[in-house]
């Protein structure tokens, strides 16, 4: 293509500004997408970590830190994954670093996810279980009163079977053929 063109110094450096420019702003872009995507990760780990309770202790300062940014990036190019960064003195608080927070249960939140869903779900059932638990104990009561009032409902039926009984015999004692019959 360029074999028969011959190029002047400036018409070379041009292309190769032009071709560099087209380069960096190709690469920018990519750059910029793949930090957004990175952004966008962080923020669902760091909401999935709230809604099960994880603590996360966090350094801002190492954000700007050059020393670790250097050490991060002689990692990558080595090929290994970059290990947490020795957290100084100069650490600054992280939010609600004064008191974790506590499940229901109790017990201070699980720093793995899984157990923390396995918590969670755990908490769910014990809900369940003394919503069932308190749903029977009413119909136990309610079965006990109805056994009391079933109780002396039958009393007062035996009550009245006596008193119809002992009207029974004396009736019967008064009637006029049972005696004729008794004397016989």
């Amino acid at each position: 293509l360029f074999r028969s063109a011959i190029f002047s110094k400036t018409d070379v450096e041009d292309m190769l500004n032009t071709y560099h420019s087209q380069v960096i702003g190709t690469l920018r872009e990519a750059l910029e997408g793949f930090v957004n995507l990175s952004a966008v990760y962080v923020a669902q780990v760091l909401q999935r970590a709230e809604q099960y309770g994880v603590n996360i202790d966090a350094d801002l300062s190492a954000i700007e830190d050059q020393h670790s940014i250097d050490q991060i990036a002689a990692l990558a190019a080595q090929g290994h994954v970059p290990v947490s960064l020795k957290s100084r003195a100069s650490n600054l608080p992280s939010l609600g670093a004064g008191a974790p927070p506590v499940s229901p249960s109790g017990l201070s939140p699980p720093t793995d996810l899984a157990t923390a869903a396995r918590l969670q779900e755990l908490e769910q059932e014990n809900a369940q279980m003394r919503e069932r638990y308190n749903a029977m104990q009413l119909q136990v009561s309610e079965i006990a009163a109805e056994r009391s009032q079933l109780a002396a409902q039958l009393e007062q039926a035996g009550i009245q079977a006596q008193t119809s009984a002992d009207a029974f015999n004396q009736h019967l004692g008064a009637s006029s053929q049972f005696q004729e019959r008794s004397e016989e």
